[in-house]
């Protein structure tokens, strides 16, 4: 019986360009040319059950594998379901794993059937649970030997693959592996549709989470791609915080979460739009060795050579929702240690973020340190006693931070000693000061090489000019010699005060190429290792999230809610990353004052279950100044504090649209928050809330 034949041949152009949606200079592809696609038959394409060989088996589930295609089914005993890797449907495309070769000039998309067309070419062992694959791809004389090991772990089904035992022929270079790109796919009948398809969804990570629901055509969003920490290989992506993401069909979810090599991935999804020749599907891809062009030259980095690993669960019933998905990715990252089962947060602080100074310089200080100390005894008065302070540009340079492994506390603010005393005054009142500092980036310094071998830097744009400074400042990251040094300046600056550190600059990841370890696993590894160093004598907030710190953090502030992609009634915010880290995790989103309408930023912040955050100064010409919107602040948390803060040590068990402009959120101990963006009231049960306003019931 004739197998499938899909061979790819594609011509690139390579050069680098700017995506100024993932923000900054990034390395990406774009590729010209033709696709030859040949199809003779797709006996191997899809498992109307599962596949034929039971490898392990436990209380909740069972795994198969499929010798012939190389598949495997994953069957969850309590709902009855199998998630196949493999479509139930007859296609002409879809393999467990695909791959992205690069033979010099052309790159080969090779798929695990129709690239290991022999018995042979896909060897198996099965063991203590879990079965062992090889497959080897090859294409004329290009060669891929990809081992993948499958097994069951509780109730999770597991995929592990080293890639440093992956074998390469020395004519190629191996670019990417799609593991199970086609596990959870659906298309949809035209005709007998099933109105219960309406719930399903494709959960993505995208700023705190999104549903893109996949029975909903959207002719104008058809494909998303979620960069992992923000890399520098790219297609048109936007930046995700965590690699993880569900799968929604009917009463039943899979959750899925990358718990190593997670540095590497993209996670990727494609909508069919009703489309017959399309299906619905999400899927990690990771990036193992990143390529890029200049001039005609093309450029590759070191490729990855660590382990990737993903986790799958099924959820059935109450627990198939995105809250659910978001419960079992947490335990996964518990699990694997990425979260430690240690870590919870009880406090339900105040966040402020003071800017010290613009550049620096006598004339461009915003907020002393005395005059810090005069803004906690002021909130202190009023009844706030929870607070986390965050001191921004205190360093010399500013906000325009220069190394720290030389900068030190800005005298025109008060020097060491101004803030040695401000650290004491915040101690005897039980405050936390965090001090801002940017470990990766400065003004000066030894900027890291992208692949290309050009410096990667980012624009901060001054807010208080025209009367400060310039409009803007350009920060270059740091190579890795220049962090090292940064580390040793932070640790002995504050080695003597009593605070702790915020990080501003660690949400993103990038190689260094001008280094000796330039692939992205050993940069990831650096940046956590000098987070660890920096954490080990103090708590440590970071601003923004990013999943591979999260053994080291304690606090995240400037949290995005928004989603990059805009929402539409096919694509939808909801709180799947705030659902991940609520009641191990302190967090706030990016201060209310910042914000178009700051109502609906507070509002959004207590739907998500995060803390309140302000960002002032001392400066009264700008609209940043402390007065313009104390009281707004003073007034919602204390509310707030009193109603919502024993909910921090709670975990998040529902969230859902209570009608047009209204959200519930649930939480473990049965309370619910309900917050209503309307500008009437709105009765639910004997009781109403009120408009730009929240109720807990419970």
């Amino acid at each position: 019986m004739r197998k499938t034949v899909f061979s790819v041949f594609i011509t690139v152009f390579i050069f680098v360009m700017m995506l100024t949606s993932c923000g900054g200079n990034f390395v990406g592809i774009v590729i010209n040319g033709t696709t030859d696609m040949t199809v003779s038959g797709s006996n191997l394409r899809n498992l109307e059950k599962r596949a034929d060989t039971k490898v392990a088996s436990t209380e909740t589930g069972e795994l198969y594998f499929d010798k012939n295609s190389g598949a495997v089914t994953f069957y969850d005993r309590t709902s009855g379901k199998n998630w196949n890797s493999l479509p139930s449907f007859k296609n002409d495309f879809a393999a467990p794993f695909i791959i992205k070769v690069f033979d010099g000039e052309n790159i080969l998309i090779l798929d695990s059937i129709t690239h290991c067309a022999d018995k042979k070419d896909i060897t198996y062992e099965i063991s203590s649970g879990s079965v062992r694959v090889s497959y080897l791809f090859t294409h004329e004389n290009v060669s891929v030997e990809l081992p993948v090991t499958f097994s069951l772990n509780g109730a999770y089904f597991e995929v592990n693959a080293d890639m440093g035992e992956c074998l390469v022929s020395d004519n190629a270079m191996l670019l990417s592996v799609s593991v199970l790109p086609f596990t959870g796919s659906i298309r949809y009948a035209h005709d007998g549709f099933d109105m219960s398809v309406f719930g399903d969804w494709f959960l993505v990570p995208d700023g705190a989470g999104a549903l893109m629901h996949t029975a909903l055509e959207d002719e104008n969003f058809t494909e998303a791609s979620y960069s992992v920490y923000g890399k520098e290989y790219y297609e048109e992506c936007v930046y995700a915080p965590l690699a993880a993401y569900g799968i929604k069909q009917g009463d039943k979810a899979l959750s899925v979460t990358v718990t190593e090599g997670s540095e590497c991935a993209m996670i990727k999804a494609v909508r069919s739009n009703a489309d017959d020749k399309n299906i619905n599907r999400i899927y990690t891809e990771f990036i193992i060795t990143p390529i890029s062009g200049d001039n005609g030259k093309v450029n590759s980095g070191e490729a990855f050579s660590g382990k990737i690993k993903i986790k799958y669960e099924a959820l059935s019933g109450d627990s198939a929702d995105h809250i659910g998905v978001a419960s079992s990715v947490r335990q996964a990252l518990v699990s694997d240690g990425m979260i430690p089962s240690d870590k919870r947060v009880s406090k339900y602080p105040f966040y402020v973020t003071l800017l010290t100074s613009v550049d620096g310089k006598k004339d461009s200080v915003l907020t002393s340190f005395p005059q810090s100390e005069n803004l906690l005894s002021i909130l202190k008065g009023k009844g706030i006693d929870d607070i986390s302070l965050m001191l921004e540009g205190m360093l010399t340079g500013g906000i325009a931070q220069k190394s720290a492994s030389h900068a030190d506390i800005i005298s025109s603010a008060g020097g060491k000693k101004g803030f040695s005393e401000l650290c004491s005054y915040a101690l005897s009142q039980q405050i936390d000061v965090f001090a801002g500092v940017k470990l990766f980036s400065s003004s000066d310094g030894n900027a890291l090489k992208n692949i290309s071998g050009k410096s990667v830097s980012y624009t901060v744009e001054n807010p208080f000019y025209p009367y400060i400074s310039k409009d803007k400042f350009k920060m270059t990251y740091l190579d890795a010699d220049s962090v090292s040094e940064a580390v040793n300046g932070v640790i002995n600056t504050f080695e003597n005060i009593n605070c702790a550190v915020a990080v501003t600059d660690a949400d993103v990841l990038y190689s260094d190429y001008s280094s000796e370890n330039s692939d992205i696993g050993s940069s990831s590894e650096f940046y956590s290792d000098s987070l660890c160093s920096v954490s080990v004598n103090s708590p440590l907030m970071l601003s923004g999230v990013r999943g591979d710190t999260l053994r080291y953090a304690d606090r995240f502030i400037n949290v995005t809610f928004d989603t990059a992609y805009p929402a539409t009634g096919s694509y939808t915010a909801v709180p799947f990353i705030p659902a991940v880290l609520h009641s191990v995790y302190s967090y706030a989103p990016a201060a209310v004052n910042l914000s178009d309408i700051s109502i609906f930023a507070l509002l959004k912040a207590v739907e998500y279950g995060a803390c309140i955050h302000y960002q002032w100064c001392f400066y009264d010409r700008t609209d940043k100044y402390y007065e313009n919107t104390l009281s707004e602040a003073v007034d919602f948390y204390i509310k707030a504090e009193k109603e919502l803060g024993d909910l921090q040590t709670e975990k998040m068990t529902e969230h859902y649209s209570y009608e047009d402009g209204v959200y519930c959120t649930e939480y473990e101990n049965g309370s619910k928050v309900y917050v209503n963006y309307n500008n009437y009231s709105v009765v639910i049960g004997n009781v109403a809330v009120m408009p730009y306003d929240y109720l807990r019931i419970g």
